[in-house]
C-alpha cells in the first residue's frame, strides 16, 4: 500500500480508516488507550485536510463489545459522533449529517454480517460509505475481514502512518544489515 499522503483526500472528502482499537477493558472503562492514540497522527492528519473520517474498527472477538467507550475518549481529543446503526444504509444516513472534519466511530464491525467471512456484497456495500480506505490497523491486517481485505478491491487504499511504522520496523528485523546479531 501507499501511504496516505498520496491520497487524493480534500475538504470533505470520506475517509474509511481501519483501525485497531482492540483495547483492554474493565467493564465499560478502556485501561490502556495505547492503540488509540498510535492512531492519532493518522487521524489528526485526515483531519487537517478537513476530511469526513469514518473509522471502523472492533473490539473482542466475538463483536459483542462496544466501542462506546473508545468514542467517548476520542471525543476528547478530536470533533466525534457515534453510531450504532445496524446497517450500512443507517451509516450512510449518520455520515450525510456530518460535516467535514469530523469523525465518526462505526459501533463494533464484527457485529456486522459479512465482515468475518470477507462478503463481497458486504465489502462493496461497506466501500460506498467513503471515497478512499486507509488501513491504519496492523495487527489485524493478516484477517481476510471484508473491511480489511474486501474492501480494496472497491476504493483507493493507503496505509495509514502506524501501518507503515509497523511495517518498516518489521522489514528491519528479516532484512538486517550485516553483520547482525540477533
Amino acid at each position: 500500500m501507499q501511504s496516505l499522503t498520496k491520497a487524493a483526500i480534500t475538504k470533505g472528502t470520506r475517509v474509511l480508516l481501519r483501525a485497531d482499537f482492540n483495547v483492554p477493558m474493565k467493564g465499560k472503562k478502556i485501561e490502556d488507550t495505547f492503540r488509540i492514540d498510535k492512531t492519532m497522527p493518522t487521524i489528526n492528519y485526515l483531519l487537517k485536510k478537513k476530511a469526513i473520517v469514518i473509522i471502523l474498527a472492533h473490539l473482542g472477538d466475538d463483536g459483542s463489545a462496544t466501542l462506546e467507550p473508545v468514542a467517548k475518549y476520542l471525543g476528547g481529543k478530536v470533533q466525534t459522533v457515534f453510531t450504532t446503526a445496524k446497517d450500512v444504509a443507517g451509516i450512510a444516513k449518520v455520515i450525510e449529517t456530518l460535516t467535514p472534519g469530523t469523525v465518526l466511530v462505526v459501533e463494533n464491525i464484527r457485529r456486522f454480517e459479512g465482515e468475518k467471512t470477507n462478503d463481497k456484497v458486504f465489502a462493496k456495500s461497506l466501500s460506498s460509505l467513503g471515497d478512499v480506505y486507509i488501513n491504519d490497523a496492523f495487527s489485524v491486517s493478516h484477517r481476510a475481514h471484508a473491511s480489511l481485505v474486501g474492501i480494496t478491491k472497491y476504493l483507493p487504499s493507503y496505509a495509514g502512518y502506524q501501518l507503515q511504522k509497523e511495517v518498516e520496523q518489521l522489514s528491519r528485523v528479516f532484512q538486517p544489515k550485516h553483520p547482525f546479531l540477533f
